[in-house]
């Protein structure tokens, strides 16, 4: 008997997760836009955030969640991630994978927003980069990687998902056909001039569903961690972890800018980016003093030579630092089942809205929803009957029309507009922009003629107006959605 088909597209923790999980029920083909370490999960620093000690409890971690998110969470979602964690964690760990321990006891982090110390890592700061590598192994010969595939347009039949189009680096279609397909493409960060996230994470999976008729929901959530470190050849992400560990955020005259908030510097980051965003409208520096911190150089070996690498000196303990995009808590809106509103196109990991974050994520809850709802995804489709054996009509577009906003501008065009504090004003004037510009909303956007970057940009496009209509929809502020009624200085000459 033949064995149904299930084409993932995406090769992050959640893909992986979910492929493990069905490896005796499906033959896996996952799709990569990159090579197959492309994508967030590798430059995870922080770890999974779990109820592992004794002191700790379920309940303290749904109500950090719930904080965090601003109570706009899906409680009954919320409550089956924290309360299926545990389980999921020993299978991991079942599997071979070892998390940081001292004399047999697992070396627990504390990151912002948290009650209690529950967060497991793995090799001090490199907990995503072990964990692709793990799941790699354990998929080694056992399913299809086929790197430098883009995704183009998910392929439909009489209203139900039966596939989807890519384009290799040479520019040539390839069609692929299957009995269930699963978008796990990551978030949609990418669309920002600054941002921690791999530069592939430009909204392509939102972009897709939606075109093809797949509901959005909570776009305008977009979380900016306050610590992304200024390089000379990059910004890049400083770990929560670091502060969890007793780092301070100080101002150029070395002061506690964090002393107001209760929590100080270990506060939720969107409050924690909104301090430093207004510090830094005001041309102030801000830094992350890390000289609290014991075997900094030990414990955290992946920043320490990120800081090498972009000539900043650890030695004098000051570590400039900016906000900047680092996880979307929107997406494609998925039921109980993680399904679309398209029969048959499923979601999981960041490019899907479950509700489990609310308006702003709590530190490390994703690495942890990659893995339980990777799982929880592979039991509902493990039963999942046989689809008919596909095929498409053609429906090309009989021309490209040109595009009048290149990558680079609209990355600034977004950080002016839906960076960290917004205004309904600007967002206004951001809207007249757009509406001169040709975006495909809608049906497949595939031609020989276009390359990769062409689709790259028409998915920011499109990404970047489903965002802003998300935020001019949304008239208070609540989480990682801050309204200023101050017009901002930054708006584009």
């Amino acid at each position: 008997m033949k064995r149904k088909q299930l084409i993932i597209i995406g090769t992050g923790l959640s893909a992986c997760q979910l492929a493990y999980n069905l490896l005796n029920d499906y033959d896996v083909i996952m799709l990569s836009k990159g090579d197959k370490q492309t994508g967030n999960t590798v430059k995870a620093q922080g770890g999974i955030a779990c109820v592992m000690d004794q002191h700790d409890h379920l309940d303290s971690h749904i109500h950090d969640t719930l904080m965090a998110g601003s109570f706009l969470n899906d409680v009954a979602r919320v409550e089956k991630l924290i309360k299926k964690a545990p389980n999921v964690m020993q299978s991991l760990i079942q599997s071979g994978f070892l998390f940081d321990q001292v004399d047999g006891q697992f070396m627990l982090g504390k990151e912002g927003a948290h009650q209690h110390r529950r967060i497991l890592h793995a090799g001090g700061d490199q907990t995503g980069k072990r964990l692709i590598c793990h799941y790699h192994q354990l998929l080694q010969d056992k399913v299809t990687i086929i790197e430098q595939a883009t995704a183009v347009d998910i392929l439909k039949r009489e209203g139900r998902c039966i596939g989807v189009r890519t384009v290799n680096h040479y520019l040539e279609r390839q069609d692929y056909f299957a009995d269930a397909v699963v978008l796990a493409t990551g978030g949609y960060a990418g669309i920002f001039q600054y941002h921690s996230n791999d530069p592939l994470m430009t909204g392509d999976g939102v972009a897709m569903g939606y075109r093809a008729g797949a509901a959005v929901n909570d776009l305008e959530f977009i979380q900016f961690h306050p610590t992304l470190a200024i390089g000379d050849q990059q910004r890049f992400l400083i770990s929560e972890a670091v502060r969890g560990e007793g780092a301070r955020l100080v101002n150029g005259r070395g002061e506690y800018i964090m002393d107001h908030h209760p929590l100080k510097d270990l506060a939720p980051r969107d409050v924690v980016s909104q301090v430093l965003y207004v510090l830094n409208q005001q041309d102030e520096a801000t830094y992350l003093d890390i000289r609290p911190v014991k075997d900094f150089e030990r414990r955290f070996p992946q920043i320490t030579d990120l800081l090498h690498k972009n000539g900043i000196d650890i030695k004098q303990g000051l570590i400039p630092v900016q906000p900047g995009a680092h996880f979307t808590m929107g997406g494609l809106a998925v039921n109980e089942q993680h399904e679309t509103t398209v029969p048959n196109l499923y979601a999981i990991g960041e490019v899907a809205a479950t509700g489990v974050h609310g308006a702003n994520r709590l530190a490390s809850n994703s690495l942890l929803e990659a893995l339980v709802f990777g799982k929880d995804l592979a039991d509902v489709l493990r039963n999942k009957p046989p689809m008919l054996p596909g095929y498409v009509l053609e429906n090309l577009p009989t021309k490209v029309q040109p595009l009048d906003m290149s990558i680079e501008a609209l990355k600034k065009a977004n950080e002016t507009y839906l960076g960290v504090v917004r205004s309904q004003t600007t967002l206004k004037l951001f809207e007249k922009e757009l509406q001169a510009l040709t975006i495909t909303a809608h049906g497949p956007i595939y031609h020989p003629a276009k390359t990769l970057d062409r689709y790259t940009s028409e998915n920011m496009l499109l990404v970047s107006q489903l965002v802003l209509q998300a935020a001019l929809n949304r008239k208070e502020s609540i989480g990682a959605h801050k309204l200023t009624n101050k017009d901002k200085q930054a708006v584009r000459q």
